[in-house]
């Protein structure tokens, strides 16, 4: 079992902002988490990375409490946003910093899966586009091949090419559990196994995509 949540409380400023009762998502499965601007989403995705103090319950990665044990972290990789990027570097250092050393050869292949032919690893990442930028937080997060990957979000600011690309290497990654925050509904239902809709930090809805259709999700998010 990749993720269990049980119980968990989050509140900011005394205002709750999470309350997850309890959730479990087996190996492998890819989960789209849905819902509106201020839904808890973000908030989700950095509670399993603990970046964010639980008031209450247990967040379990790999069967290890991310609060109590550092097991899960080599087998965790994610992008969330700009904060995660570390902007003095050139590209290519945040790439060997964050995926331990991998080769030219393998950051030449994944970029060609993923479109992103335009990306120069020299450059500070300062210096880059936010599309740039972005592309070189989900090359990091992608080129050392880890069991759980966490992205918020993740083909904002990409070109269409590049968009495809993503999509297309996701696919790919049978055996990898995938967790995305997501407004794209169309790419949602169309990358995930699941579906998460969150709605004043709450899951209101936990569905399997086939067993749903995607007007059907279109119209629960227009009532939350």
């Amino acid at each position: 079992m990749s993720i269990h949540i049980s119980n968990t409380t989050i509140s900011y400023d005394r205002k709750p902002a999470l309350f997850i009762e309890d959730l479990h998502i087996p190996d492998g499965q890819k989960v789209a988490i849905l819902g509106s601007n201020g839904s808890g989403k973000s908030t989700l995705l950095r509670a399993l990375l603990d970046l964010i103090p639980l008031q209450s319950g247990t967040i379990k990665l790999f069967g290890s409490s991310v609060k109590e044990s550092e097991h899960w972290k080599s087998r965790t990789s994610a992008f969330l946003d700009e904060s995660f990027l570390l902007q003095f570097l050139t590209a290519r250092q945040y790439i060997n910093f964050v995926g331990e050393n991998p080769s030219d050869q393998e950051i030449k292949v994944l970029s060609t899966l993923l479109n992103f032919h335009s990306l120069e690893l020299g450059m500070p990442i300062r210096n880059m586009s936010s599309g740039n930028r972005r592309k070189v937080g989900i090359l990091g997060a992608l080129v050392s091949k880890r069991e759980l990957l966490l992205f918020d979000e993740i083909l904002t600011y990409l070109d269409h090419a590049s968009q495809n690309g993503v999509v297309k290497y996701l696919d790919l990654l049978s055996d990898t559990t995938i967790l995305i925050a997501e407004h794209d509904l169309s790419f949602s239902y169309n990358f995930a196994d699941r579906l998460l809709i969150l709605k004043a930090g709450q899951i209101i809805r936990d569905v399997e995509t086939t067993m749903v259709s995607e007007n059907d999700i279109a119209q629960l998010l227009q009532q939350s």
